[in-house]
């Protein structure tokens, strides 16, 4: 049976028609590009957190404070917050079960949110997707696996078992799958686990590190978990989540790093910091997809390992529906890729109508026809209708057309008064026409999801025409 998720997680078998209205109506759900790091060892622990932007290198800037300084600790999160939980720090018995949060879209100090199920300690490894944590307990003596709900606060609850008891877990995840690997117990290990995120229950053997480790630490795309740094090594490998299999090699850090964070959107992974063998503020980053050799992001305030980081794009949580449609896919109401050109002057004055599509190159094609040929008039749009306003020899006409489909175009109404070379702006409900010549100051709207005549706005500061304007779907900009 085929499960139709819900647009808070999209996770699951969706119709290709279902995910192109969310994109097209501009609420798919899209993660942000803050990549967070709280906690480490530089030499003493601390408590500091960091924020960057992965989408762009540059150096991190100071975000806030842990609720306590500590290091070997994990990091989850979801769209909207940052999670970081257990970790060891400097007060006897030298290992904490809390879990402290962050707000990603806001500055300032982690709130508790809740504790583990035990003090937990070592690197504790993380998977998860919008609605579900799972993590390690970080202890050699233990094999346990914990999981929360990152929306809400509260305690940790069972979730199963890893196939053995592990410390130094590195964790990975797409949106359905989580990954753990390598650590130690007592020896190194090249072990990965894998759960289904959604059900509880025991972790099953996925494959292997290319060599037993400890101490690297992973993040992922929706598809692709990566490994790096580790012990001894500067290589960094991968594997495919939703297959079993071992880790292949792919690519080189620029140096070993101990204990670094990681952070990742559905391309890109960075790992910040770690032990060179010195202590490093380094952040370096490299294609998921392509791998190879490391280039420089920046660096973190504070040089530190033993910490934690990620972001709210994680494990493919940023991707939304790519198919054939230019990448980024616009967000928001009107997010389309059809543009329409209505009337012009070629010498003569025109009532033609032609559409292209953004995406792909091309000529333009036959629309329709506007009901009146027209020059120096102004246009809006919502997501489902384009509007002209005025114009020469369209007097005060507002014509519309529905962008989906092609014909000619229909009586709207009437703007107040003629004019031609007036400015136009809109949002998803209003649209605006703005001065024009004969020279004027009025400003019209109307709401665009019905017809009929124009009503006042109000006016500019100074009566203009031959205008140029631009909108976003927030309001109109008058230039």
């Amino acid at each position: 049976m085929a499960n139709y998720p819900q647009l808070d997680d999209q996770v699951g078998v969706w119709k290709l028609k279902d995910v192109n209205s969310a994109v097209m109506g501009g609420y798919w759900r899209e993660g942000g590009s803050r990549f967070v790091v709280g906690g480490g060892f530089s030499p003493g622990y601390d408590n500091v957190i960091d924020f960057s932007n992965i989408a762009s290198a540059g150096n991190a800037a100071d975000f806030g404070d842990l609720t306590l300084a500590k290091g070997e600790n994990g990091c989850a999160s979801n769209f909207t917050r940052a999670i970081w939980f257990g970790g060891n720090i400097a007060a006897s018995p030298n290992a904490t079960n809390i879990i402290d949060y962050v707000t990603f879209s806001s500055t300032g100090n982690a709130a508790d949110f809740g504790d583990l199920g035990a003090a937990a300690t070592r690197s504790t490894g993380v998977s998860g997707n919008a609605t579900r944590v799972v993590a390690t307990e970080g202890n050699a003596d233990t094999d346990q696996l914990m999981y929360f709900n990152p929306t809400s606060t509260g305690n940790a609850t069972d979730f199963g078992n890893l196939s053995q008891a592990r410390v130094y877990v590195a964790g990975m995840t797409s949106p359905t799958r989580g990954c753990f690997a390598g650590g130690f117990s007592p020896t190194l290990r090249n072990t990965i686990d894998f759960i289904e995120i959604a059900t509880t229950g025991n972790a099953s053997d996925f494959g292997d590190l290319v060599s037993a480790d400890r101490k690297g630490m992973s993040t992922s795309s929706s598809t692709r978990g990566v490994y790096g740094g580790g012990l001894s090594a500067t290589l960094t490998q991968f594997l495919t989540i939703a297959s079993q299999g071992n880790m292949t090699q792919y690519g080189d850090l620029s140096s070993t790093r101990i204990e670094p964070a990681t952070g990742s959107n559905s391309h890109k992974a960075v790992f910040a910091g770690g032990q060179v063998p010195g202590v490093s503020n380094i952040m370096e980053q490299f294609e998921i997809t392509k791998g190879g050799t490391v280039t420089d992001f920046g660096d973190l305030s504070v040089a530190r390992y033993s910490t934690a980081g990620n972001t709210n794009s994680h494990g493919g949580l940023n991707e939304g529906y790519q198919g054939t449609r230019i990448a980024p896919i616009p967000q928001g109401a009107g997010a389309g890729q059809r543009a329409i050109f209505m009337g012009g002057a070629a010498p003569a004055v025109k009532d033609t109508i032609d559409f292209m599509t953004i995406n792909t190159d091309g000529n333009a094609t036959d629309f329709g026809n506007s009901t009146t040929a027209t020059v120096y008039a102004a246009g809006a749009a919502s997501e489902t209708r384009g509007l002209r306003l005025a114009g020469v020899n369209g007097t005060n006409v507002i014509d519309y057309v529905t962008i989906a489909s092609t014909g000619d175009a229909q009586d709207f109404g009437d703007l107040t008064a003629s004019r031609h070379s007036l400015g136009g702006g809109s949002n998803n409900v209003l649209a605006a026409a703005i001065g024009g010549s004969d020279v004027i100051n009025t400003i019209d709207f109307v709401t665009i999801a019905t017809t009929g005549d124009a009503a006042d706005f109000g006016d500019l500061t100074v009566a203009r025409g031959y205008h140029s304007s631009a909108s976003d779907n927030h309001g109109g900009l008058q230039h």
